[in-house]
């Protein structure tokens, strides 16, 4: 795969959680831009990673660090 295709398929999955929560009635958007800190702004933020194998492996990764710092649900605090 190349970058720009696993972009594509994050990207649709960032989609796919907006579109869910804006059913549930919470008013939610992604932030412009590359690089963003978060991915979904809905009453909290969220990073969204998506695994395309996740059903087939029963694999779940949860973030605790990023290039040596704190990450992910280390750093997660409800706003």
């Amino acid at each position: 795969m190349s970058f720009e295709a696993d972009k594509r398929f994050g990207d649709a999955g960032t989609a796919a959680v907006v579109a869910y929560l804006s059913r549930l009635g919470f008013y939610s958007n992604t932030p412009p831009g590359e690089f963003r800190a978060y991915d979904i702004h809905a009453r909290a933020t969220l990073e969204i990673k998506r695994d395309r194998r996740a059903a087939e492996t029963g694999n779940l990764f949860v973030e605790s660090s990023a290039h040596g710092e704190p990450s992910g649900i280390t750093e997660s605090r409800i706003i």
